[in-house]
């Protein structure tokens, strides 16, 4: 959490609020994200693709532990453990 506090913060100071790259032609259309357009003025230009991979990893494992049937599997796995005695949790 402090991480993110502290990168958020440096992006910030680092980049204008009213920098051309941020929007396309409206509040709600986003050209880039923030830590894209810091890592290609920086010149790493492959960080840019590598947290844009992290960012897409994040929001589909969001997305894929919202979903009912995982929860259904996870409270089948819990309960199978259970039978066996595996199971170490506080159920």
């Amino acid at each position: 959490m402090l991480f993110y506090i502290f990168a958020i913060f440096i992006i910030g100071t680092l980049l204008p609020f009213i920098d051309p790259n941020l929007l396309k032609n409206s509040k709600t259309d986003i050209a880039q994200s923030h830590f894209t357009i810091l890592f290609d003025r920086a010149g790493v230009a492959f960080a840019a693709s590598v947290m844009n991979a992290v960012i897409f990893t994040a929001i589909f494992s969001a997305i894929n532990s919202a979903k009912p049937t995982s929860l259904k599997a996870k409270i089948s796995m819990i309960y199978h453990l259970k039978q066996n005695g595996t199971y170490l949790g506080q159920f």
